[in-house]
Protein backbone atom coordinates (compact mmCIF):
# COMPACT_ATOMS: atom_id res chain seq x y z
CA UNK A 1 0.00 0.00 0.00
CA UNK A 2 2.90 2.74 1.42
CA UNK A 3 3.79 2.18 -2.76
CA UNK A 4 0.66 3.86 -3.81
CA UNK A 5 1.30 6.51 -2.04
CA UNK A 6 3.95 8.42 -3.66
CA UNK A 7 2.19 8.17 -7.09
CA UNK A 8 -1.19 9.45 -5.18
CA UNK A 9 0.68 12.84 -3.75
CA UNK A 10 2.32 13.22 -7.51
CA UNK A 11 -1.27 12.97 -8.88
CA UNK A 12 -2.54 15.90 -5.87
CA UNK A 13 0.14 17.84 -6.97
CA UNK A 14 -0.57 17.50 -10.74
CA UNK A 15 -4.12 18.13 -9.55
CA UNK A 16 -3.42 21.22 -7.69
CA UNK A 17 -1.49 22.93 -10.59
CA UNK A 18 -4.35 22.53 -12.67
CA UNK A 19 -6.70 23.75 -10.20
CA UNK A 20 -4.41 27.12 -9.54
CA UNK A 21 -3.96 27.69 -13.44
CA UNK A 22 -7.92 27.04 -13.95
CA UNK A 23 -8.97 29.13 -10.78
CA UNK A 24 -7.38 32.21 -12.97
CA UNK A 25 -9.54 32.50 -15.45
CA UNK A 26 -12.57 30.81 -13.81
CA UNK A 27 -11.98 34.08 -10.99
CA UNK A 28 -14.57 36.46 -12.16
CA UNK A 29 -17.22 33.37 -12.63
CA UNK A 30 -16.49 32.53 -8.88
CA UNK A 31 -16.31 35.75 -7.84
CA UNK A 32 -20.14 36.58 -9.00
CA UNK A 33 -21.47 33.04 -7.90
CA UNK A 34 -19.55 34.04 -4.30
CA UNK A 35 -21.12 36.86 -4.46
CA UNK A 36 -24.85 36.65 -5.46
CA UNK A 37 -24.71 33.15 -4.63
CA UNK A 38 -25.96 33.26 -1.12
CA UNK A 39 -25.30 32.20 1.87
CA UNK A 40 -22.43 29.48 2.96
CA UNK A 41 -21.47 27.30 5.59
CA UNK A 42 -18.80 25.87 7.64
CA UNK A 43 -17.92 23.43 9.90
CA UNK A 44 -15.57 23.54 12.82
CA UNK A 45 -15.11 19.56 13.29
CA UNK A 46 -12.92 18.74 16.20
CA UNK A 47 -11.41 15.40 17.85
CA UNK A 48 -8.72 15.36 20.78
CA UNK A 49 -7.62 18.39 19.95
CA UNK A 50 -7.56 18.04 16.04
CA UNK A 51 -9.46 20.01 13.84
CA UNK A 52 -10.47 18.59 10.09
CA UNK A 53 -9.62 20.39 7.10
CA UNK A 54 -10.38 19.84 3.21
CA UNK A 55 -8.78 20.99 0.41
CA UNK A 56 -10.38 21.54 -2.90
CA UNK A 57 -8.34 21.09 -6.15
CA UNK A 58 -9.94 24.32 -8.06
CA UNK A 59 -8.35 27.14 -5.79
CA UNK A 60 -4.37 28.24 -4.51
CA UNK A 61 -3.72 24.69 -2.71
CA UNK A 62 -4.95 26.16 0.87
CA UNK A 63 -7.01 24.26 3.56
CA UNK A 64 -10.15 25.47 4.82
CA UNK A 65 -13.26 23.94 6.63
CA UNK A 66 -16.00 21.73 5.27
CA UNK A 67 -19.09 23.45 3.91
CA UNK A 68 -20.05 25.01 0.83
CA UNK A 69 -23.19 26.84 -0.77
CA UNK A 70 -26.69 26.26 0.37
CA UNK A 71 -29.07 24.89 -1.97
CA UNK A 72 -32.98 26.87 -2.59
CA UNK A 73 -34.66 26.81 0.95
CA UNK A 74 -32.40 24.58 2.60
CA UNK A 75 -31.82 25.42 6.50
CA UNK A 76 -27.86 26.41 6.97
CA UNK A 77 -27.22 23.04 9.60
CA UNK A 78 -28.60 20.61 6.94
CA UNK A 79 -27.14 21.83 4.38
CA UNK A 80 -23.68 22.31 6.33
CA UNK A 81 -23.86 18.85 6.97
CA UNK A 82 -24.61 17.87 3.81
CA UNK A 83 -21.62 19.46 2.85
CA UNK A 84 -19.52 17.71 5.52
CA UNK A 85 -20.88 14.43 3.72
CA UNK A 86 -20.17 15.15 0.48
CA UNK A 87 -16.68 16.37 0.88
CA UNK A 88 -15.70 13.86 4.15
CA UNK A 89 -18.10 10.94 4.33
CA UNK A 90 -18.95 11.80 7.71
CA UNK A 91 -22.55 11.36 8.34
CA UNK A 92 -23.66 13.16 12.00
CA UNK A 93 -26.72 14.29 13.75
CA UNK A 94 -27.84 17.38 13.05
CA UNK A 95 -28.47 18.04 16.88
CA UNK A 96 -24.86 17.74 17.47
CA UNK A 97 -24.35 21.16 15.86
CA UNK A 98 -23.36 24.09 17.44
CA UNK A 99 -23.96 27.59 15.75
CA UNK A 100 -20.82 29.67 16.66
CA UNK A 101 -22.04 32.60 14.54
CA UNK A 102 -23.26 33.95 11.20
CA UNK A 103 -21.02 36.37 9.89
CA UNK A 104 -19.67 38.02 7.01
CA UNK A 105 -16.25 36.94 5.87
CA UNK A 106 -13.83 39.19 3.54
CA UNK A 107 -10.66 37.97 1.30
CA UNK A 108 -10.06 37.63 -2.16
CA UNK A 109 -11.91 40.87 -3.17
CA UNK A 110 -15.06 38.86 -1.74
CA UNK A 111 -17.55 39.33 1.40
CA UNK A 112 -19.83 35.91 1.98
CA UNK A 113 -22.02 35.44 4.58
CA UNK A 114 -21.46 32.73 6.25
CA UNK A 115 -22.75 30.19 9.15
CA UNK A 116 -20.50 28.87 10.83
CA UNK A 117 -21.41 25.71 13.42
CA UNK A 118 -18.89 23.72 15.40
CA UNK A 119 -18.89 20.02 16.16
CA UNK A 120 -17.06 18.25 18.32
CA UNK A 121 -16.79 14.33 17.48
CA UNK A 122 -15.18 11.44 20.40
CA UNK A 123 -12.71 9.58 18.18
CA UNK A 124 -11.21 11.16 15.33
CA UNK A 125 -13.51 9.43 12.67
CA UNK A 126 -12.12 7.68 9.07
CA UNK A 127 -12.35 10.94 6.42
CA UNK A 128 -11.77 9.95 2.64
CA UNK A 129 -11.84 12.85 0.12
CA UNK A 130 -14.90 13.51 -2.02
CA UNK A 131 -13.95 12.49 -5.87
CA UNK A 132 -15.72 15.66 -7.43
CA UNK A 133 -14.07 18.33 -5.68
CA UNK A 134 -12.25 17.31 -2.68
CA UNK A 135 -8.37 16.55 -3.27
CA UNK A 136 -7.44 15.83 0.81
CA UNK A 137 -8.90 15.65 3.66
CA UNK A 138 -7.40 15.23 6.93
CA UNK A 139 -7.38 15.78 10.79
CA UNK A 140 -4.82 18.24 11.95
CA UNK A 141 -3.28 19.79 15.63
CA UNK A 142 -5.01 23.10 15.89
CA UNK A 143 -1.94 24.69 17.05
CA UNK A 144 0.01 23.21 13.79
CA UNK A 145 -3.06 24.68 11.56
CA UNK A 146 -2.42 28.55 12.63
CA UNK A 147 1.21 28.28 12.79
CA UNK A 148 2.48 25.79 10.15
CA UNK A 149 -0.43 24.87 7.67
CA UNK A 150 -0.97 26.94 4.26
CA UNK A 151 -5.28 27.64 5.33
CA UNK A 152 -7.30 29.91 3.95
CA UNK A 153 -7.61 33.60 5.00
CA UNK A 154 -11.38 32.69 5.98
CA UNK A 155 -10.56 29.58 7.69
CA UNK A 156 -8.13 31.54 9.54
CA UNK A 157 -10.37 33.85 10.60
CA UNK A 158 -13.24 31.37 11.43
CA UNK A 159 -10.68 29.42 13.71
CA UNK A 160 -9.17 32.36 15.38
CA UNK A 161 -12.68 33.56 16.50
CA UNK A 162 -13.76 29.83 17.46
CA UNK A 163 -10.45 29.89 19.76
CA UNK A 164 -11.30 32.97 21.21
CA UNK A 165 -14.97 31.43 22.34
CA UNK A 166 -13.81 28.32 23.95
Amino acid sequence: MSALLPSKRSNNRLWIALGRVLYLPAWPALYIYLRYGGERTRIIVTSNDKILLVRDWLGDGSWSLPGGGLHRGEVANIGALRELKEETGLQVDPLQLILLDKMVLRGQGFRILVSCFCLNLSDDLFVQPSGREILDVGWFSVDKTLTKLNISSSTRQLIEKWRKQL
